[in-house]
């Protein structure tokens, strides 16, 4: 599967291609076959990662069929597992990571109804999380624009069982689904940076080497290629 993920990594952008292999499981298609023909189809008129796609359409085409097997076969056991330890369930979602999390959220919601169910993420900004939420009646919150405090403050609330909406979070059960945006930060000081839990399960599973561990971080307020705000890479 390393091979069919850097495939996937390589290719067009604009093609979508991880998207493609998880859309089936939330837009089940009358054939997987016939739709996999015409994204095919699609990509020898449009892309130009393949320079010989006729010839390699074979082969992109068993690539492709394998990794939508290896997609249901994998969130069917994610989904499978015990969720009911946590109170709420959240999916950060950027690039091509919609259709995973989405088919992912579906199927823990229909095990665990009872369990909230909160997105956010690049994905997540302005409309774009306003409408996730108008088409998929699972998700039960989106976290948009800028969520250091937005979150923190939308967990507090969660606990405490204050009625919402949070700045910065929208409810599903908001008829307008309009939630005013956190202002953005300008002091990065000020935004929490709790790394509790990752070390307590470094502790807990890798007794002997938290002493060797290096923390590796990149920050930016922007793109530091472009020079431009809300780089996603760049986070």
């Amino acid at each position: 599967m390393c091979q069919t993920y850097r495939l996937m990594a390589d290719f067009d952008p604009e093609e979508l291609m991880g998207e493609w292999v998880f859309s089936h499981l939330v837009y089940p298609p009358k054939s997987l076959e016939s739709e996999l023909e015409v994204y095919l189809d699609h990509i020898e008129t449009h892309s130009h990662t393949i320079k010989n796609i006729r010839r390699e359409r074979d082969k992109l085409s068993h690539t492709l069929r394998e990794a939508s097997v290896k997609a249901r076969e994998s969130l069917d056991e994610w989904a499978q597992r015990d969720w009911s330890q946590y109170d709420l369930i959240g999916f950060s979602t950027m690039f091509q990571q919609n259709m995973a999390s989405l088919a992912l959220a579906a199927r823990i919601k229909n095990y665990y109804p009872g369990i909230p169910v909160v997105f956010g993420g690049a994905n997540c900004e302005g409309t774009m999380g306003r409408e996730l939420m108008r088409q998929f009646p699972f998700i039960d919150y989106v976290c948009i624009g800028e969520g250091e405090r937005a979150f923190g403050n939308f967990l507090d609330k969660i606990r405490s069982g204050e009625p919402m909406p949070t700045c910065g979070i929208l409810n599903q059960g908001d008829e307008l689904l309009i939630a005013p945006q956190q202002p953005k930060s300008t002091a990065m000081g000020s935004c929490p940076l709790d790394f509790d839990d990752w070390i307590r399960s470094v502790q807990h599973h890798f007794p002997d080497q938290l002493q060797y561990t290096y923390w590796p971080l990149e920050a930016s307020r922007g793109c530091c290629w472009g020079r431009s705000l809300n780089a996603n890479f760049a986070v």
